[in-house]
């Protein structure tokens, strides 16, 4: 398995382990509490027009996990 690969996979645990950490502050203070969810969502909600209102969960984690991913393997070439 190349290291890319290697490093994409780290970065989604990683990114798994955080966001367990980050589900507290979102039951405390909403979507307002987690400043990269809060980004996803509008990004989210700009491609897809849809209302920056509404939660578009699916959306956000999609994102989130990706830049997990993406930072893992932008890590392993370091």
């Amino acid at each position: 398995m190349t290291s890319a690969i290697m490093g994409f996979f780290a970065g989604l645990f990683s990114t798994f382990l955080m966001t367990l950490f980050e589900l507290l502050f979102w039951k405390k203070w909403g979507l307002q509490g987690i400043f990269e969810w809060h980004e996803n969502q509008i990004l989210v909600s700009k491609l897809l027009r849809k209302d920056p209102d509404k939660l578009i969960f699916h959306g956000i984690f999609l994102l989130h996990f990706l830049n997990g991913g993406l930072g893992g393997t932008g890590s392993s070439y370091l």
